[in-house]
């Protein structure tokens, strides 16, 4: 058997054993992403290990990746996630997964730097906007709740 079915059969197992059942979904979701994608990461096409029982080389490990950034839409479901080995997770950071792609190919990685700033810093604008949102809101509802005891 080899080291990457052993990883596989590892992943099943953290499985049936999980109690919270987010995790057990998110579990399930890198197995059957790993199958679909025949255990490549969707970026390099690099052979990954299910399963981080297996010891090996980090970069080799599995991971969930959104092609859409979580923060952006809050999509979790499997349509929009893909695996990826741990380096191409790390360094897509947020840059968009089909621009990131064209990048790693080209091997333009002065180029990933930057965009990878860029992005970060929309989300980062993006995710201060929705909390200045959300406080104006809590800040609303606080001055009519006063004005009805005042009443």
């Amino acid at each position: 058997m080899s080291m990457y079915s052993q990883s596989l059969l590892a992943l099943k197992q953290r499985i049936k054993e999980c109690d919270d059942h987010r995790q057990r979904r998110k579990l399930r979701h890198k197995r059957q992403l790993y199958l679909m994608q025949r255990g490549c990461c969707y970026c390099c096409k690099e052979r990954v290990f299910a399963d981080i029982s297996i010891r090996t080389r980090k970069g080799l490990i599995a991971t969930i990746e959104h092609i859409e950034c979580y923060y952006v839409n809050k999509n979790d479901k499997i349509e929009n996630k893909v695996v990826t080995c741990y380096n191409c997770n790390q360094h897509r950071g947020t840059i968009p997964l089909e621009q990131f792609i064209v990048l790693l190919v080209a091997k333009q990685w002065d180029e990933i730097r930057k965009l990878h700033r860029i992005f970060q810093k929309e989300i980062r604008d993006i995710y201060d906007e929705r909390l200045a949102r959300r406080q104006a809101e809590a800040d609303r509802a606080l001055v009519a709740s006063t004005e009805n005891h005042a009443v």
